[in-house]
């Protein structure tokens, strides 16, 4: 195993390719205190969850109402507070 002086290079674990190590996010947590997934493939990644998220966000509706537990009948969202 290299020591973190000697590093130069990494390969990225999603494109495979070995890329200059300020190509990569630091983490200390790591094995070799630098992440396994380039800077290019993680803004990648990111953006592909972002737009899902948003599909996923856009899919949902909100209720106009809400059951009561006092009365039990159905009344407008207006009417509760978020405390």
């Amino acid at each position: 195993m290299e020591t973190i002086s000697s590093l130069k290079e990494i390969e990225c674990r999603t494109c495979h390719q070995k890329k200059p190590i300020n190509e990569f996010v630091k983490d200390k947590t790591c094995k070799n205190d630098y992440r396994d997934e380039c800077k290019q493939c993680k803004e990648k990644r990111n953006k592909k969850y972002l737009v899902k998220w948003a599909e996923e966000r856009a899919k949902k509706t909100i209720p106009k109402g809400k059951k009561c537990n006092y009365c039990h009948q159905i009344k407008p969202i207006s009417d509760y507070t978020m405390d």
